[in-house]
């Protein structure tokens, strides 16, 4: 079985993120950093972080490391780090349930048929 040793492009943008912003920094400096750490977007869903999370703890936990050395302990640090500032934000995100906002949000096949099989 070979080890997937990731690609060396992501381990380096994860180390010149540098270290966690404290919480001094504002939210939007920490939630810019976490997604500089994580690789994503503007936008996500709480599985595509947890899938993205996964996928670098896959690669670059010291348990899965054929021979783990501190690179590996600072990504995997600064990784759960990153998770742990979106989820926190996350979690103290108040949700909204107005129409208008929903409408926003709908599955394609529920759009598709409001807009162009419903009567207005």
């Amino acid at each position: 079985m070979t080890h997937n040793t990731g690609n060396i492009n992501e381990v380096w943008t994860i180390i010149q993120a540098g270290e966690p912003p404290d919480e001094k920094t504002g939210l939007h400096d920490r939630l810019a950093w976490a997604r500089r750490v994580l690789g994503l977007g503007l936008s996500v869903t709480r599985n595509e972080l947890k899938g993205r999370t996964h996928q670098l703890l896959q690669v670059w936990h010291p348990d899965h490391a054929p021979s783990p050395d501190a690179v590996h302990t600072e990504v995997t640090r600064k990784v759960l780090k990153a998770r742990d500032i979106i989820l926190d934000y996350c979690d103290n995100y108040r949700f909204s349930f107005s129409q208008e906002e929903i409408n926003h949000y709908l599955p394609p096949e529920e759009w598709l048929k409001k807009r162009f099989w419903e009567d207005p």
